[in-house]
């Protein structure tokens, strides 16, 4: 009889373990509550860590849908994929069961890809043709030919009229003044 009531006890103590109590309850609505507030307002990886808690005080699966919702669009495929599976995992003949595969298969596809593209290695610098600075006005052959001509004009001219300028000795000039 002894051994009955104490099976009793432990099978009762069990089962108040197994289920949440009212205070844990109450603490799993304030979370979910906040995660809605989060997840109204676009901050996904927050909800996605108020529904968490959520979850782990009431261990309701549902809870997992919203966890995997949260993080599929705060862009956080492997968390997101975790929590679809542990949701159909926990209600296989779930009524978004194929809606949650969807999800899964796109956001494989998805990781994939990423791993893909960072296996991949990235393009070399040396591939990039660049097209060479201009060459300044100064430093063109042109410029200094044509600077060059006008030097030895103006030159010649300057030479030309100083010679022009001078008057010429006449005889009585060469007479007076030998």
């Amino acid at each position: 009889m002894r051994a009955i009531l104490i099976s009793i006890c432990l099978l009762s103590s069990v089962a108040a373990l197994a289920e949440p109590g009212a205070d844990e309850l109450a603490r799993a609505k304030d979370h979910f509550r906040r995660g809605n507030q989060l997840y109204d307002i676009g901050k996904y990886l927050d909800a996605a860590a108020e529904y968490r808690q959520a979850f782990e005080l009431s261990e309701k699966p549902a809870f997992l849908f919203n966890i995997a919702q949260a993080y599929r669009l705060g862009n956080n495929a492997e968390e997101a994929i975790a929590a679809y599976r542990g949701f159909l995992r926990r209600i296989p003949d779930a009524a978004q069961r194929a809606e949650v595969e969807e999800h899964i298969e796109v956001l494989s596809k998805r990781l994939e890809a990423d791993r893909r593209a960072k296996a991949t290695p990235a393009p070399s610098l040396s591939l990039v043709v660049s097209r060479p600075a201009p060459v300044p006005v100064y430093k063109k052959w042109w410029l200094w030919t044509t600077v060059g001509i006008v030097a030895a004009g103006a030159a010649t001219g300057i030479a030309v009229g100083i010679t022009l300028s001078k008057p010429t000795p006449t005889m009585f000039d060469r007479v007076m003044f030998p």
